[in-house]
C-alpha cells in the first residue's frame, strides 16, 4: 500500500495525492462524519460488505491533541456507489430499536442486552423463548 500523503477537499470530494504531491491516488465523497469512531467503523463494515470501497478519513488525526476540529469521515471511492451508500447507511442509521428486555446467559450468567443474539462476555447463543 502507498502512504498517503495531503488530504483537500474540493466541492464535497476529497483527493488523496501521493506523498511527492505527484498523482491523485483517486478522489472520494464523504458519506458520513461522526465524531464517534465505533459508529463509523459499523458503517465502513456496512459498506464493505456492500463490496463498496471506502475509507475513514482524519482516523488518526481525532485521537491526537490538536488545536482545531477535526472530525473524522467515512468517504466512499467510486462516484456510482455514493448514492447506494448513502441509502445503506440511511437504512441502518433508522433501523428500528429492538423491542424485548434484556436477558440473562444460561452459560455464565451474564445480564446482556435485549439487541444481542448472543452473549459478548462468552459467546454462547440466545435460547429460543
Amino acid at each position: 500500500m502507498k502512504a498517503w500523503g495531503k488530504h483537500t477537499l474540493h466541492g464535497g470530494r476529497i483527493r488523496l495525492w501521493s506523498a511527492a504531491g505527484v498523482a491523485v491516488l483517486w478522489e472520494m465523497k464523504e458519506v458520513y462524519t461522526h465524531h464517534d469512531l465505533a459508529r463509523l467503523g459499523y458503517f465502513k463494515t456496512v459498506l464493505d460488505e456492500a463490496g463498496i470501497a471506502n475509507l475513514i478519513r482524519h482516523e488518526s488525526l481525532y485521537n491526537l491533541a490538536v488545536p482545531f476540529a477535526v472530525m473524522p469521515s467515512l468517504c466512499v471511492r467510486d462516484d456510482e456507489d455514493y448514492e447506494r451508500a448513502l441509502e445503506l447507511l440511511r437504512s441502518h442509521a433508522e433501523s428500528p430499536p429492538v423491542s424485548g428486555a434484556d436477558w440473562s446467559c444460561a452459560s455464565c450468567g451474564e445480564a446482556v442486552p435485549a439487541s444481542f443474539d448472543s452473549c459478548w462476555k462468552c459467546g454462547a447463543v440466545r435460547a429460543a423463548v
